[in-house]
Parts: structure tokens; C-alpha cells; sequence
């Protein structure tokens, strides 16, 4: 009887072991299925990213190329044949008129061609982050709408020319936010290079953001700065306040190891 009681235990204590282990195996056979698809669908999301910000590019590619070949173009026609209407005009108020007008001419042909750099993915990768945002500041400051200033503190080191040019379209796309929205009399980039990252701050003293609304106004160009920062494993900070500015911080690591990520992105733009 005894015997037959011990050979039941084992029996069920060995059912038992073995159901144990087919759950365990079910459930981490589906954890794995789970994390596949979860992986699966990073994986479609980062594709997409990248087609859009491709995308994007290349439109900004295509639109430097129409400012420098069109209103450049005209610009400098327009300088010229002021300059021969000058030849006509020896004196008085006339002459001041057209000389005022070429003035005005050149610099339309410089800011077009400011513009088209700075829409430019090659020009700006060959400039490199630190003379693509000093001309970015230039830029801004002839406007005469803002004032806008640039401080570089550290040693300066250089990324892979593709991620300076991610990094440049964040800072941009915040000096461009700043510009529309901020209702800001001053601006200021602070790039401040140290022995283990990059901080790029961008401050400004305009009307601010209520931080409990950010979603609902920062717009597709936040998201972008958002994207284009997971692309480089850094991280972006948004402080603000109504009436007291908004201060941006980039956080971008020193060395930052290949990845599938920034991989898949640089080989397309």
C-alpha cells in the first residue's frame, strides 16, 4: 500500500514538473513572439521615420537649388542693370535712390544665397555643425527682427558629417520655432563641448510655453527635433513657463556606437 502511495506521489510530482515546464515553455515562447513583434514593428516605425525625414531632405535640397539657380539669379540681374541705370546718373536724389536699391539688391543676393546652404544637406555636412549654425545666427540677425547670438565653450569636436547634419536641423528647427512663434526679442545658442558630449542650449525671452500643452503646440516640428535626437541616443529638454522664455537643451553623447538606427538614416541622407 505504502508502495503504491510513493510511485502515485512521484507519478504526480513528475506530471506536475512536466506541466510546469510546458507553461514555462508557453509563456516565454509567447513573450518571445511578443518581443518579434514588438521588435517587428520598432523596426516599421524607424523605416517610416526615415522615408519622411528623406523626404524632407530632399524637398530642402530641391529648394536651395530653386533660391540659388532662381531668385539668386535675379538678384544678381537685378544688381547689374541697376548699376548700368547708375552709369546714366551723375548726381541728386536719383542717384542715391538706385545706389540705396543696390544695396538693398546685394543683399537679397546674399541672403538667397545664405539660404540655400543653409537648405543644403551637402553644403552643411562639408561645413560642418559649428559654422552651419554661426551662419544660421547670421542669418536670423539680418532679419533685424530678432537679435540673435552664438557662444562655443570647450574643445570643439567634430561627428560623422551625417550627424552634424541631424544635429543642425534640430537647432535649426528650434530657431525657426522660436522666429514664428515666441514673439522673442533675443535668441541664444550656447554649444558647450566637453570630454563625454555635446550640450547644445537654445534659450529665448518670448511669451513661453504652457508645458501642460506642449502636445498640442509644439507640431510637427518638435517631433522632429524628438525623432532626429533618438537617431543620435541623445535626449532633448523642454523648459518653459508663460512670459519667461523657453530653454532647450541637446544632450548628445561623445561616442555614440553604431547602431541599426543611425545606420539606416545616414545611409539614406
Amino acid at each position: 500500500m505504502n508502495n503504491h502511495i510513493i510511485a502515485t506521489f512521484i507519478a504526480g510530482s513528475v506530471l506536475l514538473t512536466m506541466f510546469a515546464f510546458i507553461l514555462i515553455f508557453l509563456i516565454l515562447h509567447q513573450k518571445k513572439r511578443q518581443e518579434a513583434h514588438l521588435m517587428e514593428k520598432q523596426k516599421l516605425i524607424i523605416a517610416h521615420q526615415n522615408c519622411r525625414m528623406e523626404e524632407q531632405e530632399k524637398l530642402m535640397s530641391q529648394i536651395s537649388k530653386e533660391v540659388h539657380d532662381n531668385i539668386g539669379q535675379i538678384a544678381n540681374l537685378i544688381h547689374m542693370n541697376l548699376l548700368e541705370i547708375k552709369s546714366f546718373i551723375h548726381e541728386g536724389e536719383d542717384r542715391e535712390i538706385v545706389l540705396s536699391t543696390c544695396k538693398l539688391a546685394d543683399q537679397m543676393r546674399n541672403d538667397a544665397r545664405s539660404i540655400s546652404q543653409s537648405l543644403n544637406s551637402d553644403f552643411i555636412k562639408i561645413k560642418g555643425l559649428v559654422n552651419s549654425v554661426k551662419s544660421e545666427i547670421s542669418l536670423i540677425s539680418n532679419t533685424k527682427k530678432i537679435t540673435a547670438e552664438m557662444t562655443v565653450k570647450g574643445e570643439v569636436f567634430h561627428f560623422q558629417p551625417k550627424q552634424e547634419l541631424l544635429l543642425f536641423r534640430v537647432v535649426q528647427e528650434a530657431l525657426h520655432n522660436t522666429l514664428k512663434h515666441a514673439n522673442a526679442s533675443v535668441v541664444n545658442v550656447d554649444l558647450v563641448y566637453s570630454d563625454i558630449n555635446l550640450k547644445v542650449m537654445i534659450s529665448d525671452n518670448g511669451i513661453g510655453i504652457d508645458m501642460r500643452k506642449l502636445s498640442e503646440v509644439s507640431g510637427i516640428g518638435f517631433l522632429n527635433m524628438h525623432q532626429r535626437t533618438r537617431f543620435l541616443n541623445g535626449t532633448l529638454t523642454v523648459n518653459s513657463h508663460p512670459s519667461k522664455g523657453c530653454n532647450i537643451v541637446l544632450d548628445i553623447p561623445k561616442k555614440d556606437p553604431e547602431n541599426d538606427q543611425f545606420s539606416s538614416l545616414a545611409a539614406k541622407i
